[in-house]
């Protein structure tokens, strides 16, 4: 499974016998929904920021005008790579 897939897998906290009403409920769970949904975007979109960052030789890396910038990415991609 995929970190997506997992997130949108999270089963709800409380149950239908834990809300005074049948709104109450669906109310919790559209919102439990929506926010998965939400989570599940947002690892999808980390997912593919890894991914370009780590097709990132050290030419390119080199050639990335800001020594601050080009820090940052370098010590990202000896964390990701292990090295």
């Amino acid at each position: 499974m995929t970190l997506e897939s997992d997130i949108i897998n999270i089963p709800p906290r409380y149950s239908r016998g834990e809300f005074g009403s049948m709104t109450d409920y669906l109310t919790y769970k559209e919102g439990h929904r929506d926010a998965r949904h939400a989570a599940a975007e947002i690892a999808l979109k980390g997912d593919r920021a890894l991914n370009i960052l780590q097709e990132i030789d050290d030419y390119y890396l080199d050639e990335i005008k800001s020594e601050y910038l080009r820090d940052k990415i370098a010590d990202f991609l000896r964390e990701v790579r292990g090295y």
